[in-house]
């Protein structure tokens, strides 16, 4: 298990510290965020939380943390009610619909 020592994106970016974090890391973490849950899902989970809290953040490296509240999708379950933070859910998610398979990334 990898220990993460440093400090989250939220704290990294909403800190004000803007010197430290340019366009090019915004687009390095929004990648590696993207190969995270492109993983996820192809295991047939949803991690429900992802916020800038949950990413740890070090020198160009993101790893999305916090699985708490992390299930397996099924498309005749709803999800759970309160599951995940509700300034970072999808405007459909605080219903608990659901609609066809997880999203696929392809690159």
């Amino acid at each position: 298990m990898e220990y993460l020592q440093k400090q989250t994106l939220k704290d990294t970016f909403f800190g004000g510290n803007f010197e430290s974090f340019d366009l090019d890391d915004a687009m390095a973490v929004a990648l590696q965020l993207a190969d995270a849950l492109t993983y996820i899902h192809s295991k047939g989970f949803l991690n429900l939380d992802v916020k800038p809290s949950n990413v740890m953040y070090d020198e160009g490296h993101a790893t999305l943390i916090d699985f708490s509240v992390a299930e397996r999708f099924s498309p005749d379950k709803p999800l759970r009610d309160n599951a995940g933070t509700t300034e970072y859910m999808a405007l459909s998610r605080p219903t608990g619909e659901r609609s066809g398979t997880p999203p696929t990334c392809s690159a």
